[in-house]
């Protein structure tokens, strides 16, 4: 969520650029290796902030966006306005 506004959001790890063909804009790509860092669609960026540029600007999770990246314009299942590095999850083995 970003100034009040709910959008969807897709953690990824750094190999997802070598999926699909995202486009960074402006900023840089250290969203991928950085926790707390994301990228924001320009799409999104226009809509919630107008003219002024979001790099630098902070989610409600607290979140630094650090880049815009082009709209998907392609067909795709995984629809976002926000990329995220993926949150680790330690395996609990141990629960069936």
């Amino acid at each position: 969520m970003i100034n009040d506004k709910m959008l969807p959001a897709l953690e990824i790890d750094s190999t997802f650029f070598f999926m699909l063909p995202v486009t960074i804009i402006a900023g840089n790509p250290q969203f991928l290796y950085t926790p707390n860092e994301v990228a924001i669609t320009e799409k999104a960026a226009k809509r919630i902030f107008g003219d002024q540029s979001p790099i630098g600007e902070q989610t409600e999770k607290g979140e630094t966006i650090t880049a815009i990246i082009k709209n998907w314009e392609g067909h795709s299942n995984f629809q976002y306005d926000i990329l995220a590095l993926e949150k680790k999850k330690s395996p609990k083995w141990d629960i069936q």
